[in-house]
């Protein structure tokens, strides 16, 4: 196999004396023992009629064994003033610059050395990730596609542009390089794991499970293929079995904040919404400045009817991303429910403001203006979200919901029929509109109504409503049924 540092046929060998003892590492090029590329002279370069080259790169050398990378930097910079096309230092250059994050740079290393060495696997393999790692994934994918061309038989190549792949959403390319390159190393069980990633992304989810188990009969100390099952397990509708996986990572010493709120989700799917919030804590206690945990812990509060925990936490959310809208929606529903309408109105204006199209924002801001007798406020909200989301139930049944306040009961009743046109499965919509048809004196069609709710609703609110209507609308309309205990 060609080194990354190998000059092409064209290219001199230069008179100093380096290290060839290179192998391929995370990016490029790494000592064979796993440490930074550096090339060692012996004694004889530190005479009088030393090459001005050859001593510039020996001061290189010296400064990296030292950790000084920018002064290395600049003097392999004054080396290639000198000879610009000298590979050795152009790969030395490119892997410090890599190892100092500043891949666009290291990318024009790269560039130059395969001009110079077209046929270089290593080349190509550590520009596709210097690509990969500035984001250009199209750039990093042809690369390792070159390298896969020069080397069909070795499992960078694929391994790289499965990654570059998967980043880029192509998931499907990504799980047709992890399976080829299994074929290549079958005992491999990071590769089953990057392949279930990219089964996960495709929502092949018992694929991508039968793979994580594999990674685990393959490597059983490792927490990672726990973790990766945990979550295709609640994907899969089994949050008891991602619990479980997720504590045997935390056994395994992996004791992260991510564990914590992965398994604090699985916990709320669960319905132990307090573990959950126990799990929260945790998270974050090890990461303080998590929106996300403390989102979910507020919706979690909210569960509890704890709603000034609730709006503490979503407070924490919008000091740590006062830009987005999520925040303010989910802070006005709470303060909504808090009773604190104003409240609730003024978050629902600063979440339109940020994201004026998020139809839901509109259709909550609308319900609290027609408590407050705001008519046309609320039912101009509700218009504008049926223009952003014209198939939005809970919009006409709201919309409805304010025409019956004010009593405009045909309007009312056009929009619970269209709204349940959208959802039949929408209680609240069957019982708002029994209530119209009462007040206009449907009895048959609101005891109907009333019926479905009986029948079909899981909500004991709902429940009671239609029986207590029922118990006094039956005896004038159809035979009366059996009622349902709505405890």
């Amino acid at each position: 196999m060609k080194k990354w540092n190998q000059p092409s046929a064209s290219q001199p060998e230069p008179t100093s004396k380096r290290s060839k003892v290179l192998t391929l590492g995370l990016f490029g090029l790494v000592l064979a023992g796993g440490g930074v590329i550096f090339w060692f002279r012996g004694p004889g370069l530190a005479g009088a009629n030393v090459d001005p080259f050859d001593r510039l790169v020996e001061r290189a050398d010296q400064r990296l064994r030292g950790g000084d990378r920018a002064r290395a930097l600049a003097n392999y910079g004054e080396a290639l003033a000198l000879r610009p096309d000298d590979t050795q230092v152009l790969s030395q250059r490119a892997e410090t610059l890599a190892r100092e994050g500043r891949y666009a740079e290291a990318v024009a290393d790269l560039d130059r050395l395969i001009e110079l060495s077209p046929d270089s696997l290593e080349h190509y393999l550590a520009r596709g990730e210097a690509h990969a790692r500035l984001g250009r994934h199209a750039d990093a994918v042809a690369d390792y596609a070159k390298a896969i061309e020069l080397a069909p038989e070795q499992d960078e190549g694929y391994v790289g542009r499965g990654k570059a792949r998967l980043a880029a959403g192509d998931a499907h390319g990504a799980a047709d390089d992890f399976t080829a390159v299994i074929k290549l190393d079958s005992s491999n069980a990071d590769l089953y794991r990057k392949r279930g990633n990219a089964r996960r992304a495709l929502n092949e989810l018992t694929a991508a499970l039968a793979d994580y188990e594999e990674a685990i009969v393959l490597d059983a100390e490792n927490p990672l293929g726990y973790h990766q099952r945990a979550l295709t397990r609640k994907a899969l509708g089994d949050p008891a079995g991602a619990i479980r996986d997720y504590n045997r990572v935390i056994r395994l010493g992996k004791r992260e904040a991510v564990v914590y709120y992965n398994r604090a989700n699985a916990k709320r799917a669960a319905g132990d919404v307090r573990g959950a919030i126990a799990d929260y804590n945790e998270a974050l206690r090890l990461q303080a400045k998590d929106p996300d945990a403390y989102y979910a812990r507020a919706g979690c509060h909210e569960v509890l009817g704890k709603q000034s925990e609730a709006i503490a936490d979503y407070d924490r959310v919008i000091a740590l991303r006062p830009n987005q809208a999520n925040g303010y929606l989910a802070r006005g529903r709470a303060k909504h429910a808090y009773g604190d309408r104003s409240g609730g109105i003024a978050d629902y204006n600063r979440a339109v403001m940020l994201d004026p199209t998020d139809h839901t924002v509109f259709c909550r801001r609308a319900g609290i203006k027609s408590e407050l007798g705001d008519t046309s406020g609320a039912i101009a909200d509700y218009n504008q979200t049926m223009r952003l989301q014209p198939g939005y139930a809970p919009a006409y049944c709201g919309r409805g919901r304010t025409h019956l306040a004010g009593n405009d009961l045909a309007r009312a009743l056009q929009d619970f029929d269209r709204a349940l046109e959208l959802d039949p499965d929408y209680m609240d919509a069957y019982r708002l509109r029994a209530e119209a048809k009462v007040l206009t004196r449907d009895i048959e069609g609101a005891i109907a109504d009333f019926r479905v709710v009986l029948n079909r609703s899981t909500d004991r609110r709902l429940v009671r409503i239609a029986n207590e209507y029922l118990a006094e609308l039956e005896p004038f309309g159809a035979p009366t049924r059996p009622q349902r205990n709505s405890r």
